[in-house]
């Protein structure tokens, strides 16, 4: 939403709209990797936010399926919440095809929740 400065007329918009939501809560044993969002064929990944929480300890990765790598690896010492707010100018994109991945450390439930674009 924008916002005025209410003096210059300057209007700023703190944050990029996101044109897809992508969402997925389940249950990960040691190790395991998971695909959350994987963009139609030909398509860019635009990754603008991120939210995730976890039911127990565990380091998670996240990380675009190919070329481009990690997006992001934090650990958790027991039930919590990771939240990205995206600002404008500031979104990571992936490569042609490349899809989202999750990997855990530990068995756990994990909810996240993506925003973003296929471009």
């Amino acid at each position: 939403q924008p916002i005025s400065d209410g003096i210059h007329g300057l209007v700023i918009r703190l944050f990029d709209k996101a044109t897809t939501k992508k969402t997925d809560k389940s249950a990960y044993t040691a190790g395991q990797t998971k695909y959350i969002w994987l963009p139609a064929a030909g398509k860019q990944i635009k990754l603008k936010s991120y939210a995730m929480s976890v039911a127990g300890a565990t380091t998670v990765d996240m990380a675009f399926s190919g070329s481009t790598g990690a997006i992001d690896s934090f650990y958790f010492s027991a039930s919590g919440s990771h939240i990205l707010s995206n600002l404008i100018g500031s979104n990571i994109t992936g490569s042609i095809d490349e899809g989202i991945k999750i990997t855990s450390s530990a068995a756990t439930s994990i909810a996240s929740r993506f925003f973003g674009d296929e471009f």
